[in-house]
């Protein structure tokens, strides 16, 4: 992926935000997945007790569990599920003791690394913490969230009871020649990376990324100055983006060469929500996961909503929409068979849009946000939006 894609993808994906008032609080906690490494993350219990399967929320890069501040209550009280996010290892504020000073040693922080955290959390946390006796979980990702969620849906079909991709990346890692991304790395590799990584939390361009990657920049508020400090509390940052930087993309299951053939692979329920703006997953690469979702051959089902106007992270930009359309979502999964088991119905529109319209904005001022049901033939993206 090119540095200017990273770098959006890493800045709009450290928005932080709290939810309103009167709901029971997230609960900050932590996972020691190994002896040096220790994985942060929220937790937010249903209100009545948990009924419905958990849901587990996957960040995009740069970002952590607080990525999910605006979503994790709401979720939880409207869906009667439980509902975690996870940091990924060298991300947010989980870090291998002595990271910066060779406490990272032997380690790649790639996308594969991600992907496996994710499945021993789902099994290790998720699954004996989420209150129900459930034994698959809800997946929810945004940007590269959605294409891990999409791998672990595949490698791990036991586990995903559905899966929510929210402006999904569709590729990651760059695989640059003369080093595999695991620490230490070559001389040259690790002043690259450093270099890159100062440019990219520069606060000027911070704004500027925010401010084209996000539909209503209104809705940034004081982001800048905390993905500034939250760069700046992490000393193995310089070292985990060269990683990230020389690292390999995602072992593709057999068969595959592409996030669409992934995604045909899949044999759970597939929603896909894209914000419509989103300058670097523009619409037309939803349309695209759609098609390949709806060319399955299994009883699986898929959806294809639309949030506008919203960016790359409509969740968080437009959350009273997003928060309503994935209780809706959630909330129709009552059922305990196979997840490849065939639906007792179909997908219904009126349904799963319910409640997403009227809600107030993030800011006073902003454009009210809007919940469009796509059509598999819909036939309304340009030709230059397919080319780009």
């Amino acid at each position: 992926m090119a540095v200017a894609s990273l770098s959006a993808l890493a800045v709009c994906s450290a928005a932080l935000a709290g939810g309103p008032a009167g709901l029971a609080p997230a609960s900050a906690r932590s996972w020691r997945r190994t002896a040096s490494q220790t994985v942060n993350y929220e937790l937010a219990h249903a209100s009545d007790g948990a009924v419905g399967a958990p849901v587990l929320l996957l960040p995009g890069f740069g970002a952590g569990a607080f990525h999910w501040r605006r979503n994790l209550k709401q979720l939880a009280h409207g869906s009667g599920s439980d509902v975690f996010a996870m940091d990924y290892l060298g991300q947010g504020g989980s870090w291998p003791e002595g990271a910066g000073a060779g406490g990272d040693s032997g380690l790649g922080y790639s996308i594969d690394v991600w992907i496996e955290q994710a499945e021993e959390f789902a099994r290790e946390v998720v699954l004996k913490e989420g209150r129900g006796h459930h034994s698959r979980c809800h997946v929810v990702g945004n940007s590269v969230g959605g294409l891990i969620g999409a791998h672990l849906a595949v490698r791990y079909p036991e586990l995903v009871e559905s899966l929510v991709l929210v402006n999904p990346t569709p590729v990651w890692g760059s695989n640059l020649p003369g080093w595999d991304g695991v620490l230490p790395g070559p001389r040259l590799a690790m002043q690259t990376g450093a270099f890159l990584f100062d440019k990219i939390r520069d606060r000027s361009n911070i704004v500027r990324m925010l401010g084209e990657t996000y539909a209503t920049p209104e809705t940034v508020g004081d982001l800048p100055d905390l993905i500034r400090r939250v760069t700046d509390e992490n000393a193995g940052g310089h070292e985990a983006f060269a990683s990230i930087l020389w690292s390999a993309p995602a072992t593709m299951p057999e068969g595959a060469s592409s996030f669409e053939d992934v995604l045909r692979q899949v044999r759970a329920d597939v929603l896909c929500v894209y914000g419509a703006q989103d300058p670097w997953c523009k619409p037309a690469f939803g349309r695209a996961a759609f098609r390949a979702l709806s060319s399955r051959g299994s009883a699986a089902r898929q959806a294809l909503i639309e949030l506008s106007p919203a960016g790359h992270c409509p969740h968080h930009e437009a959350p009273g929409p997003f928060n309503s359309l994935a209780v809706n979502w959630v909330r129709q999964f009552a059922r305990e068979s196979d997840v490849d088991a065939a639906p007792t119905e179909p997908l219904k529109p009126e349904e799963l849009l319910a409640g997403c319209d009227g809600h107030e904005p993030v800011v006073a001022g902003a454009p009210p946000v809007s919940a469009r049901w796509i059509n598999a033939d819909d036939n309304d993206i340009s030709l230059w939006d397919r080319l780009l």
